[in-house]
């Protein structure tokens, strides 16, 4: 649920903060991983389909991600499909 989440979201930049530790998350929600973290890497059938760093995946936004997915792959976006991973400050 949206509530939930937005606490374990704002639990998990705290510890990443005070811990300056990186971390890893699983998500669907791909607006959230664009805003929190600093790669993204999205995957189809157990391969890494597209992998995007700070520079690149700031310009593209939700619409661009999907779009590079798309060409990427071989299949529509499912929404199982996409890791994200934030990195300590």
């Amino acid at each position: 649920d949206p509530v939930t989440a937005e606490r374990i979201l704002a639990m998990t930049e705290s510890i990443v903060k005070e811990n300056e530790i990186t971390t890893m998350m699983i998500t669907h929600n791909i607006s959230s991983a664009l805003a929190l973290g600093t790669r993204t890497i999205m995957m189809e059938d157990g391969r890494i389909v597209l992998d995007l760093k700070e520079q690149e995946r700031a310009k593209l936004g939700v619409d661009g991600l999907l779009k590079r997915y798309r060409e990427k792959s071989r299949h529509p976006l499912e929404n199982d499909r996409m890791l994200f991973s934030a990195k300590a400050n």
